[in-house]
């Protein structure tokens, strides 16, 4: 399995300046990956990994949205080109967590609070249950009295990659409208650490 995290770069490869060589993108590593499973028939599946609605928010509210949109089109891409190139092999697949779903908006307690999450140790970290899930989604497994909830976790295609990220948007929308707390406290947080930079400088 190949976790690429909440986030796919997609940054151009830079030349390093001593060398003069090109330097691989994180993008780059992901290419041979895939590479070398084709060539070792290593039975590779690839997800991106349930990152909370409050880092979701974090990288709306810093520009990075059309960053993480057009990382998951190159790698559904990418996936795509591979698996022209074998036609005779089962393609690759890529399941995305990354989305609002009943397990990525749990409520984050405050600061102070004792109370203890269901799906997070924190808004980045998710607990064992949730890597359960995944890795039934990712087989087509399921276990008995605990099933992947329906919400979390769609595959990546060319067919679905549009209406996958149309779908995270709008609930997205839909977050922002029943969770103003949620919100106001991600912007505050913000702005708190946009002035403590300025205010060091």
């Amino acid at each position: 399995m190949l976790d690429t995290g909440p986030a796919v770069p997609t940054a151009p490869r830079k030349l390093a300046p001593a060398a003069s060589r090109p330097v691989l993108t994180s993008f780059d590593y992901i290419a041979q990956i895939i590479q070398f499973c084709r060539d070792k028939d290593i039975d590779l599946r690839i997800f991106i990994t349930p990152a909370h609605a409050h880092q979701l928010e974090i990288a709306k509210q810093l520009g990075g949205w059309p960053a993480i949109e057009r990382g998951k089109r190159d790698l559904v891409d990418l996936l795509y080109r591979d698996a022209l190139s074998h036609p005779g092999s089962a393609a690759f697949p890529l399941y995305d967590f990354e989305g609002y779903s009943s397990v990525t908006s749990e409520h984050v307690p405050p600061d102070g609070s004792r109370s203890e999450m269901r799906y997070y140790w924190d808004s980045s970290h998710f607990k064992e249950n949730v890597g359960d899930w995944i890795l039934d989604r990712l087989f087509g497994t399921e276990r008995e009295g605990d099933p992947v909830p329906d919400d979390f976790g769609v595959r990546l295609m060319p067919a679905t990659i549009d209406a996958a990220l149309d779908k995270i948007r709008t609930d997205q929308s839909v977050y922002e409208r029943d969770q103003p707390d949620e919100v106001r406290f991600i912007t505050s947080l913000i702005q708190q650490i946009k002035l403590e930079h300025l205010a060091a400088r």
